[in-house]
Protein backbone atom coordinates (compact mmCIF):
# COMPACT_ATOMS: atom_id res chain seq x y z
CA UNK A 1 0.00 0.00 0.00
CA UNK A 2 2.62 2.05 0.88
CA UNK A 3 4.59 2.15 -2.89
CA UNK A 4 0.87 2.49 -4.55
CA UNK A 5 0.29 5.78 -2.46
CA UNK A 6 3.74 7.16 -3.05
CA UNK A 7 3.12 6.11 -6.81
CA UNK A 8 -0.30 8.14 -6.59
CA UNK A 9 1.41 11.04 -5.46
CA UNK A 10 3.91 11.85 -7.73
CA UNK A 11 1.56 10.52 -10.90
CA UNK A 12 -0.80 13.32 -10.06
CA UNK A 13 0.09 15.57 -6.62
CA UNK A 14 2.16 18.80 -6.42
CA UNK A 15 2.81 19.67 -2.88
CA UNK A 16 1.98 23.34 -2.06
CA UNK A 17 3.40 26.18 -4.06
CA UNK A 18 6.94 27.92 -4.17
CA UNK A 19 8.27 28.53 -0.59
CA UNK A 20 5.16 27.59 0.61
CA UNK A 21 5.40 24.78 2.68
CA UNK A 22 1.72 25.12 4.46
CA UNK A 23 -0.14 24.74 0.74
CA UNK A 24 -1.78 21.47 -0.62
CA UNK A 25 -2.33 20.58 -4.22
CA UNK A 26 -3.67 17.35 -5.72
CA UNK A 27 -4.99 17.33 -9.39
CA UNK A 28 -6.38 14.09 -10.69
CA UNK A 29 -9.39 12.16 -13.06
CA UNK A 30 -11.73 9.56 -11.94
CA UNK A 31 -14.44 7.68 -13.91
CA UNK A 32 -18.01 8.51 -13.27
CA UNK A 33 -19.66 7.35 -10.12
CA UNK A 34 -16.27 7.40 -8.45
CA UNK A 35 -15.76 9.59 -5.68
CA UNK A 36 -13.31 12.20 -4.15
CA UNK A 37 -13.58 11.82 -0.07
CA UNK A 38 -12.04 14.68 2.15
CA UNK A 39 -11.58 13.74 5.98
CA UNK A 40 -10.36 16.06 7.91
CA UNK A 41 -10.20 16.93 11.74
CA UNK A 42 -10.47 20.67 12.39
CA UNK A 43 -10.93 23.17 9.49
CA UNK A 44 -13.60 23.94 6.37
CA UNK A 45 -14.10 22.32 3.59
CA UNK A 46 -15.49 23.57 0.44
CA UNK A 47 -16.26 21.85 -2.96
CA UNK A 48 -17.75 23.56 -6.10
CA UNK A 49 -18.41 22.28 -9.84
CA UNK A 50 -14.70 21.92 -11.86
CA UNK A 51 -14.70 23.70 -15.26
CA UNK A 52 -13.42 20.33 -16.84
CA UNK A 53 -12.86 16.45 -15.90
CA UNK A 54 -10.01 17.28 -13.50
CA UNK A 55 -10.33 17.40 -10.19
CA UNK A 56 -8.68 19.76 -8.28
CA UNK A 57 -8.01 20.00 -4.55
CA UNK A 58 -5.66 21.98 -2.98
CA UNK A 59 -5.42 22.71 1.30
CA UNK A 60 -3.94 25.86 3.59
CA UNK A 61 -2.70 24.67 7.03
CA UNK A 62 -2.78 27.78 9.50
CA UNK A 63 -1.71 27.46 13.44
CA UNK A 64 1.57 27.13 15.37
CA UNK A 65 1.54 23.43 14.45
CA UNK A 66 0.66 23.90 11.07
CA UNK A 67 4.34 21.70 10.69
CA UNK A 68 2.48 18.48 12.06
CA UNK A 69 0.27 18.18 9.10
CA UNK A 70 0.78 16.18 6.48
CA UNK A 71 -1.52 14.55 3.88
CA UNK A 72 -2.22 10.92 2.35
CA UNK A 73 -3.63 10.52 -0.79
CA UNK A 74 -5.37 6.92 -0.69
CA UNK A 75 -6.35 5.32 -4.05
CA UNK A 76 -9.29 2.78 -3.12
CA UNK A 77 -12.51 1.02 -5.53
CA UNK A 78 -14.59 3.34 -5.55
CA UNK A 79 -11.99 6.46 -5.91
CA UNK A 80 -9.49 8.69 -4.16
CA UNK A 81 -9.33 9.60 -0.37
CA UNK A 82 -7.69 12.38 0.98
CA UNK A 83 -6.65 12.81 4.55
CA UNK A 84 -4.89 15.13 6.96
CA UNK A 85 -2.46 13.17 9.44
CA UNK A 86 -1.12 14.95 12.56
CA UNK A 87 2.33 13.94 14.06
CA UNK A 88 3.15 12.43 16.62
CA UNK A 89 -0.68 11.25 16.88
CA UNK A 90 -0.27 10.26 12.97
CA UNK A 91 0.91 6.85 14.13
CA UNK A 92 -2.28 6.36 15.54
CA UNK A 93 -4.20 7.06 12.69
CA UNK A 94 -5.04 5.23 9.29
CA UNK A 95 -6.62 7.36 6.11
CA UNK A 96 -9.34 4.77 5.02
CA UNK A 97 -12.90 5.82 3.26
CA UNK A 98 -16.00 6.03 4.54
CA UNK A 99 -16.40 5.77 8.31
CA UNK A 100 -13.75 3.09 8.29
CA UNK A 101 -9.96 4.55 9.14
CA UNK A 102 -9.85 6.85 12.02
CA UNK A 103 -7.54 10.14 12.36
CA UNK A 104 -6.33 11.62 15.72
CA UNK A 105 -4.62 15.22 15.95
CA UNK A 106 -3.67 14.83 19.16
CA UNK A 107 -2.76 17.83 21.27
CA UNK A 108 -2.47 20.04 17.78
CA UNK A 109 -4.20 23.11 16.94
CA UNK A 110 -3.02 23.40 13.64
CA UNK A 111 -6.03 23.68 10.99
CA UNK A 112 -6.34 23.09 7.23
CA UNK A 113 -8.92 24.91 5.03
CA UNK A 114 -9.86 22.73 2.16
CA UNK A 115 -11.12 23.62 -1.76
CA UNK A 116 -12.15 20.81 -3.83
CA UNK A 117 -13.29 21.25 -7.64
CA UNK A 118 -15.34 18.20 -8.67
CA UNK A 119 -16.00 17.44 -12.54
CA UNK A 120 -19.77 16.63 -13.20
CA UNK A 121 -21.01 13.00 -12.29
CA UNK A 122 -17.84 12.32 -9.74
CA UNK A 123 -18.96 11.80 -6.60
CA UNK A 124 -18.10 14.16 -3.47
CA UNK A 125 -17.56 12.50 0.15
CA UNK A 126 -16.31 14.98 3.26
CA UNK A 127 -15.83 14.65 6.78
CA UNK A 128 -14.28 17.06 9.48
CA UNK A 129 -14.96 17.42 12.96
CA UNK A 130 -14.64 21.03 13.76
CA UNK A 131 -15.32 23.40 10.38
CA UNK A 132 -18.00 23.50 8.39
CA UNK A 133 -18.80 21.83 5.12
CA UNK A 134 -19.95 23.72 1.48
CA UNK A 135 -20.53 21.56 -1.64
CA UNK A 136 -22.64 23.84 -4.01
CA UNK A 137 -23.77 23.38 -7.49
CA UNK A 138 -22.27 19.70 -8.08
CA UNK A 139 -23.43 17.44 -10.82
CA UNK A 140 -23.91 13.91 -8.65
CA UNK A 141 -24.22 12.60 -5.41
CA UNK A 142 -22.90 14.46 -2.38
CA UNK A 143 -21.99 13.28 1.06
CA UNK A 144 -20.95 15.47 4.20
CA UNK A 145 -20.30 14.76 8.19
CA UNK A 146 -19.17 17.66 10.88
CA UNK A 147 -19.78 17.25 14.36
CA UNK A 148 -19.54 21.07 14.99
CA UNK A 149 -20.58 23.03 12.18
CA UNK A 150 -22.80 24.47 9.34
CA UNK A 151 -23.24 22.45 6.17
CA UNK A 152 -24.70 23.82 2.62
CA UNK A 153 -25.28 21.17 -0.28
CA UNK A 154 -26.36 21.66 -3.28
CA UNK A 155 -26.60 19.07 -6.25
CA UNK A 156 -28.57 17.24 -8.91
CA UNK A 157 -28.22 14.21 -7.49
CA UNK A 158 -28.72 12.89 -4.36
CA UNK A 159 -27.30 14.64 -0.78
CA UNK A 160 -26.98 13.03 2.94
CA UNK A 161 -25.58 15.40 5.29
CA UNK A 162 -25.20 15.26 8.96
CA UNK A 163 -24.37 17.62 11.79
CA UNK A 164 -24.47 17.77 15.66
CA UNK A 165 -23.94 21.31 16.23
CA UNK A 166 -24.70 23.27 12.70
CA UNK A 167 -27.49 23.67 10.87
CA UNK A 168 -28.25 22.01 7.39
CA UNK A 169 -29.25 24.16 4.29
CA UNK A 170 -29.98 21.49 1.13
CA UNK A 171 -31.14 21.06 -2.45
CA UNK A 172 -31.09 18.17 -4.21
CA UNK A 173 -31.88 16.94 -7.27
CA UNK A 174 -34.09 13.05 -7.51
CA UNK A 175 -32.33 10.40 -6.95
CA UNK A 176 -32.81 6.68 -6.15
CA UNK A 177 -33.03 5.04 -2.90
CA UNK A 178 -32.69 7.40 0.41
CA UNK A 179 -31.44 10.79 1.35
CA UNK A 180 -31.12 11.43 5.27
CA UNK A 181 -30.38 14.82 6.73
CA UNK A 182 -29.80 15.13 10.80
CA UNK A 183 -28.48 17.56 13.70
CA UNK A 184 -29.45 17.85 16.62
CA UNK A 185 -28.64 21.41 17.51
CA UNK A 186 -29.99 23.65 14.72
CA UNK A 187 -32.57 23.84 11.96
CA UNK A 188 -33.37 21.82 8.41
CA UNK A 189 -33.94 23.73 5.25
CA UNK A 190 -34.24 21.40 2.24
CA UNK A 191 -35.57 21.76 -1.12
CA UNK A 192 -36.62 18.87 -3.68
CA UNK A 193 -37.82 19.17 -7.20
CA UNK A 194 -41.37 19.90 -7.84
CA UNK A 195 -41.61 16.37 -9.37
CA UNK A 196 -39.66 13.95 -6.74
CA UNK A 197 -42.27 11.11 -5.57
CA UNK A 198 -41.12 9.87 -2.17
CA UNK A 199 -42.06 8.57 1.15
CA UNK A 200 -41.07 11.46 3.38
CA UNK A 201 -40.14 12.00 7.66
CA UNK A 202 -39.98 14.45 9.01
CA UNK A 203 -39.04 15.22 12.92
CA UNK A 204 -38.14 17.66 16.03
CA UNK A 205 -38.92 17.79 19.59
CA UNK A 206 -38.13 21.68 20.33
CA UNK A 207 -38.79 22.93 16.92
CA UNK A 208 -41.60 23.40 14.27
CA UNK A 209 -41.89 21.76 10.65
CA UNK A 210 -43.14 23.81 7.64
CA UNK A 211 -43.69 21.53 4.70
CA UNK A 212 -44.87 22.14 1.11
CA UNK A 213 -45.41 18.64 0.77
CA UNK A 214 -48.59 17.13 2.29
CA UNK A 215 -47.85 16.18 5.76
CA UNK A 216 -49.65 13.65 8.62
CA UNK A 217 -49.25 14.70 12.00
CA UNK A 218 -48.56 11.03 13.99
CA UNK A 219 -46.87 12.78 17.12
CA UNK A 220 -46.05 15.97 18.44
CA UNK A 221 -42.57 15.21 17.97
CA UNK A 222 -42.78 13.55 14.59
CA UNK A 223 -45.01 14.48 11.25
CA UNK A 224 -44.79 12.41 8.34
CA UNK A 225 -45.81 13.14 4.73
CA UNK A 226 -48.46 10.91 3.56
CA UNK A 227 -46.92 10.19 -0.01
CA UNK A 228 -45.14 7.29 -0.69
CA UNK A 229 -43.07 6.41 -3.75
CA UNK A 230 -39.93 4.71 -4.77
CA UNK A 231 -37.67 6.70 -2.90
CA UNK A 232 -37.19 7.88 0.99
CA UNK A 233 -36.38 11.34 2.40
CA UNK A 234 -35.42 11.12 6.54
CA UNK A 235 -35.05 14.72 7.93
CA UNK A 236 -34.32 14.69 11.76
CA UNK A 237 -33.34 17.47 14.51
CA UNK A 238 -34.01 17.70 17.96
CA UNK A 239 -33.17 21.58 19.10
CA UNK A 240 -34.38 23.10 15.54
CA UNK A 241 -36.84 23.46 12.91
CA UNK A 242 -37.56 22.05 9.78
CA UNK A 243 -38.79 23.57 6.61
CA UNK A 244 -39.38 21.59 3.34
CA UNK A 245 -39.91 23.29 0.09
CA UNK A 246 -40.44 21.57 -3.17
CA UNK A 247 -39.21 23.18 -6.48
CA UNK A 248 -37.39 22.95 -9.27
CA UNK A 249 -34.29 21.20 -9.22
CA UNK A 250 -31.12 23.31 -8.53
CA UNK A 251 -29.68 24.65 -11.07
CA UNK A 252 -26.17 23.04 -11.76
Amino acid sequence: MRLFVLALFLAGSVFGSAGNANNFHWSGRLAQGQSIEIKAITGDIHAERAAGDRIDVTAEKTGADAADVRFEVVRNAGGVTICTVYAPAGKHSLCAPGSSGRLNAGSSHAKVNFVVHVPRGVRFAARTENGYVQAVHLGSDVEAHTINGKIVVSTSGAANAETVNGSIQAATGIWQGSCRFSTVNGNIELEVPKALQAEVSASTVYGQIDSDLPVAVRTPAVRRVARRGPRALEVTTVYGSIILRRRGAPTV
